[in-house]
């Protein structure tokens, strides 16, 4: 993939960014019909500020993606499209991987009711048939998570 043009790099996102809204989707719909909120266990922990800091992690890594934004122009010119809808790509390459990541915790939080160090421990009760589509999001989730950080790497040496 790091040797892939603008073109086929932006298809294989479109690809990859659909598997992942599917699959969260899934998981969303399964984990909705079990969700109680008053059973979770983050409703019942006690407030603790050395907590706070704790969820920076995952939302520093979600914006991880801004390594993207040289491919995105590159792709933006080799299609002739106006350089300012790019404030307007970049905006919504921004809200609508937040909402995908809240349609995603609102369904682990229903299919197990805690958050487990792993991600994975804690839904190994809800079965097999959903572990599977899980193991393909992480997958996926990676590889288009690093593609676009391997042709950066590429770009710069």
């Amino acid at each position: 993939m790091i040797f892939f043009d603008a073109k086929k790099l932006a298809l294989m996102e479109l690809i990859t960014s659909t598997g992942i809204f599917l699959i969260v989707l899934l998981i969303f719909f399964f984990g909705m019909t079990k969700l109680d909120v008053y059973q979770i266990g983050w409703f019942k922990a006690p407030v603790d500020p050395a907590l706070f800091f704790l969820p920076f992690g995952p939302i520093l890594f979600s914006l991880a993606g801004r390594s993207a934004i040289p491919s995105v122009l590159e792709d933006l010119r080799s299609r002739n499209i106006p350089e300012f809808l790019a404030s307007r790509v970049i905006f919504y390459g921004t809200v609508l991987p937040a909402a995908v990541y809240i349609f995603f915790i609102i369904g682990i939080f229903g299919l197990s009711g805690e958050v487990s160090e792993d991600a994975v421990t804690g839904i190994v009760k809800t079965g097999k048939p959903l572990l599977a589509p899980l193991g393909i999001l992480g997958l996926v989730a990676l590889l288009s998570t690093y593609a676009p950080l391997a042709v950066s790497v590429k770009n710069i040496l």
